[in-house]
Formats: structure tokens, sequence, C-alpha cells
């Protein structure tokens, strides 16, 4: 898929990823997760809300995918305690076990290491793409024979 692509399924209400977390930006240090809840909450059933106040955004997590497709659509660009909220799904879900995405790639990586991409993505909406490798290298150096003075 195109980055463009990617960035499409990323703001697309429709949900193609299935997923049940939403990113939400533009996010005053002044909103609180209780806040948050109550104005989600009205698009389908709220799991949890992490507000990051230092990175003006946060995190709104549903029981189902399309509660999270409903609330993005109905809150898109609403003006919330002074602020048009932008919302997304985010680039790291959450995954069914409960492990975050980042923490599967990880173990991947270890059980396979060669060369993969890592994609960051601050809360200030860039991304940012990292290339690493793993390799292993074994160096000898030839004994000397020394003679005692």
């Amino acid at each position: 898929m195109s980055r463009a692509g990617t960035k499409d399924a990323k703001m697309n209400p429709q949900n193609p990823e299935g997923l049940t977390s939403l990113w939400v930006g533009n996010v005053v240090p002044e909103v609180t997760e209780k806040s948050l809840s109550q104005l989600f909450a009205k698009h389908g059933e709220v799991t949890s809300v992490r507000v990051l106040k230092d990175k003006y955004c946060a995190f709104v997590n549903f029981t189902t995918k399309t509660a999270a497709g409903r609330a993005m659509e109905a809150l898109q660009g609403r003006e919330f305690c002074g602020q048009k909220l932008l919302i997304k799904f985010p680039d790291n879900p959450i995954q069914p076990n409960g492990a975050p995405a980042s923490a599967a790639r990880r173990i991947r990586q270890h059980l396979n290491p060669v060369a993969s991409k890592n994609t960051i993505t601050p809360c200030n909406g860039a991304t940012t793409t990292t290339t690493t490798s793993t390799t292993t290298t074994t160096t000898t150096t030839p004994k000397r024979n020394l003679k005692a003075p």
C-alpha cells in the first residue's frame, strides 16, 4: 500500500483495518480523561482513555471497531475546549492480545534478525522511518609470542 493509501486508511471512518483505538490530536492540557470519555461515549462503549498532556493528544479505546469509526466520523474537526479535534487511527494500535504492535514487531525482529523498518509517530502527527539491521562481527587477533626481557 502506498504512503498516501496508508494515510487515507488512518483517517477513514469506514475503518478498513478494523481498529478499536483512536488517536486524538489538538487536545489542550485542560482536557481530562473523564471529559473525553463522556464526549466519545456518545458514539459507543469506551474501554479506556489516556491523555498525554505534554504531547497535546489522547488515545480513546472502544469495545468495537464500529464505535471507533462512528466516533471519528461524528467528532472529526469538532471544536472541543477551543481546539478543533484531529482524529485518526493510531499507527501502533493495541493488538487483540493486549500487546502494542511495536512489541509484536520487536519479538519478530528478535526471532528473525534481518534489516527492518520501524515507523515512529509522535503526537504531533509527523512520521519518522528508521531502518535498522542486526550484524554480528567477529575479529580474531593473532597471538604474539612475547619473550621475557
